[in-house]
């Protein structure tokens, strides 16, 4: 496929972009960890469970400490 289509695709980034998703519309991380088979929730977490801007925000604001763009003290 790779020598057909161009890019260096690997079938692998199908998983991490269905992981990270699945996080991302807070389905809990136990539910993650025993769909990609993995033996810990620590695993799940230190692969997938990096944290963006896009992420962090919707969390911020719900706790009160961001209002849009404004950060809150």
């Amino acid at each position: 496929m790779r020598r057909r289509t161009g890019p260096d695709f690997d079938p692998h980034w199908f998983r991490h972009t269905a992981a990270t998703r699945m996080l991302r519309d807070s389905v809990p991380l136990e539910a993650v960890s025993t769909l990609l088979r993995h033996a810990s929730v620590t695993t799940t977490m230190d692969i997938y469970g990096h944290c963006t801007a896009e992420d962090a925000c919707p969390a911020l604001e719900e706790v009160g400490w961001v209002a849009g763009a404004a950060v809150i003290l």
